[in-house]
């Protein structure tokens, strides 16, 4: 029983000294996410993440999200009908877009602790 008890503190000591290096990870994949939304060349990241090809590879699989067209179009409509249609497609995308990084993290994260 003792045994047993202390594999158990063991096991979930192990937990809590991985969480750091996890959340290193997840910020690390949202760096890249952020640069890979931002339309970052990929062969300009792959030098500067070395360790972490997979990563990038990876985050190169998802689409861009921009809404900035949108924006611009909602900018310089006329039309207050076109202007609302323009900004709701903006914040539509805009949502996409940070939705994709939060995701792309969290999965990292996932992977570290081995979930």
């Amino acid at each position: 029983m003792k045994h047993i008890i202390l594999i158990l503190l063991i096991l979930s000591f192990d937990a809590f000294a991985l969480q750091p290096d996890c959340k290193r990870i997840g910020e690390k994949a949202a760096e890249i996410m952020t640069k890979r939304q931002a339309q970052e060349d990929i062969f300009k990241l792959l030098p500067l993440y070395k360790e972490d090809e997979d990563i990038v590879f990876d985050a190169y699989e998802v689409p861009i999200y921009s809404g900035f067209k949108h924006l611009a179009n909602a900018i310089n409509a006329r039309n207050k009908i076109i202007k609302a249609d323009e900004k709701r497609k903006y914040e539509e995308e805009n949502d996409k877009y940070k939705r994709a990084i939060s995701q792309f993290k969290i999965k990292y994260i996932k992977k570290c602790l081995g979930k």
